[in-house]
């Protein structure tokens, strides 16, 4: 009698989830392409195309958005060559030629963000975007060199002189 750990391997990089922002080396590599994902890239190039790069994803857990959204990642972002192997597997014609022409002419900078607890105004996404960005660009090796808004206006309150600051916190505590 064979016991399953005799006839089955599990990956020693396996993990339950999949961590966008911690990905392992490659395992997007493992995602298994279905009919739920052709709608997703079709819906992604929809979004793309019309410069609306607003896309929302949303499934029961455990369905694979993350890692659905981890390939899709790295097939809209790494240079062609690395990905055309994988855009090779897509057995839909239209949305295999579809997604060939987009990715031949464009390449789409990720940025993966987690959280939406920290956001509760226009003010608040601004600053989480424009932490995800710089994240996304050190991951790259690259920094921004021009200050955000944040940096902007913590300077003017610390250039300031005047003690408006100090008057509008005594304010409103009192």
């Amino acid at each position: 009698m064979f016991k399953y750990e005799e006839i089955i391997e599990i990956n020693k990089n396996y993990s339950p989830y999949y961590d966008l922002l911690n990905e392992g080396e490659d395992t997007w590599k493992r995602f298994i392409i279905t009919q739920q994902f052709y709608q997703l890239l079709n819906a992604t190039l929809d979004c793309l195309e019309k410069e609306n790069i607003s896309l929302w994803l949303q499934g029961a857990y455990g369905t694979g958005k993350s890692h659905a959204t981890g390939f899709l990642k790295h097939l809209l972002w790494l240079p062609w060559a690395e990905i055309e192997p994988w855009a090779e597997k897509l057995h839909d014609p239209q949305v295999k030629h579809r997604f060939a022409e987009f990715r031949k002419k464009s390449r789409v900078f990720p940025v993966v963000m987690y959280g939406a607890d920290k956001i509760t105004n226009q003010i608040d996404f601004a600053l989480q975007i424009e932490i995800g960005v710089r994240k996304a660009l050190h991951k790259l090796g690259k920094e921004l060199t021009i200050k955000t808004d944040y940096e902007v206006f913590a300077e003017t309150i610390e250039r300031d002189n005047s003690n408006y600051w100090d008057k509008m916190i005594e304010d409103e505590y009192e």
